[in-house]
């Protein structure tokens, strides 16, 4: 017996060293279960990155790229009102809550505005995990991250990083200029302006489920209960998206806004205090083009005075 188990975990830790070396090597292969988004869509890596030169802000601002593509910080400055977007790709709250703990001392902002959607409660946070561990610097918070959301994917992209943190890997630099997009100092990604040419589709935003991870929505009420503690104003916010689209999702949004009120959470959903073009307004069916987000960026200074944080 004492012969057996010898076996199995000599078997085990050559399977790990196996393991861990075959990480090493594919790590930058288009593996199917590792991931590793380096300088990935949104600009994360050149974003956070950005933090140590911030002095304290009026507003933070979290949320996914309806956030980082939806609140430009140079409006904000024209009524004298400093911000910071600290949103990425696809994030959930899990991810929004490791950022703000993390960032938190250096931004010390007197309001955060978070964006939420359906779809921000009804993501998994696979997607946005993968973009948060290879462009921030990875700390026990990710790792508690991984054990929660408990996915192949995320394990992998961990181990990979903390790989290339014990080879010392040389640091990346990301370009400014990236396809359409270009980061604007405060985290912001202004994007060419187009205007939305798609259409509507038969399962358009399909990616929400008629339920809410549970996962998410304790990781919501964790975010509001940590600014509460620290006496940080929190409002969460749902950006416009086209007509179209939103009307084809009123089941799912008056759901939300039934969890956002019983949450007893201050939530403004701006699709029901603006009216925007479909078109001219928006690149797709669900993001602000430049045009959009400078009408919706002075209609949210005054709808919620912002002004007057001064």
């Amino acid at each position: 017996m004492k012969k057996f188990i010898l076996t199995l975990v000599a078997a085990g830790l050559l399977f790990s060293i196996f393991y861990v070396m075959a990480i090493a090597l594919v790590g930058w292969l288009p593996f199917k279960n590792l991931n590793y988004r380096l300088g990935a869509y949104g600009h994360l890596y050149t974003r956070i990155r950005e933090i140590p030169s911030v002095k304290e802000v009026d507003i933070l601002f979290l949320g996914s790229s309806h956030s980082y593509r939806g609140f430009d910080p140079r409006i904000f400055s024209q009524y004298g009102i400093s911000s910071f977007n600290l949103g990425s790709s696809s994030q959930t709250p899990v991810q929004a809550k490791i950022l703000l703990e993390k960032y938190y001392e250096d931004l010390r902002p007197k309001i955060v505005i978070y964006e939420v959607s359906p779809m921000t409660l009804s993501n998994d946070g696979i997607e946005s995990s993968l973009d948060l561990i290879a462009n921030d610097y990875v700390s026990e918070k990710e790792l508690k991250m991984a054990l929660e959301l408990n996915h192949v994917k995320t394990y992998n992209s961990l181990l990979y990083a903390e790989i290339r943190d014990l080879l010392n890997f040389r640091p990346y630099h990301e370009p400014k200029n990236v396809g359409m997009d270009t980061y604007v100092a405060g985290g912001y990604v202004e994007r060419r302006l187009e205007h939305n040419k798609q259409k509507l589709k038969a399962n358009a935003g399909g990616s929400v489920t008629s339920n809410f991870e549970s996962l998410q929505v304790e990781s919501l009420k964790e975010i509001a209960a940590f600014l509460k503690n620290k006496h940080i104003k929190v409002i969460f916010i749902q950006t416009p998206v086209t007509s179209t689209y939103y009307h084809s999702q009123q089941k799912m949004n008056r759901k939300f806004g039934f969890l956002m009120a019983n949450l007893g959470l201050p939530y403004y959903d701006f699709n029901k205090v603006i009216k925007l073009n479909d078109t001219t307004d928006f690149y797709d069916l669900h993001h602000l083009n430049q045009k959009g987000v400078e009408h919706f960026n002075r209609a949210l200074i005054g709808q919620l005075a912002l002004s007057k944080l001064k």
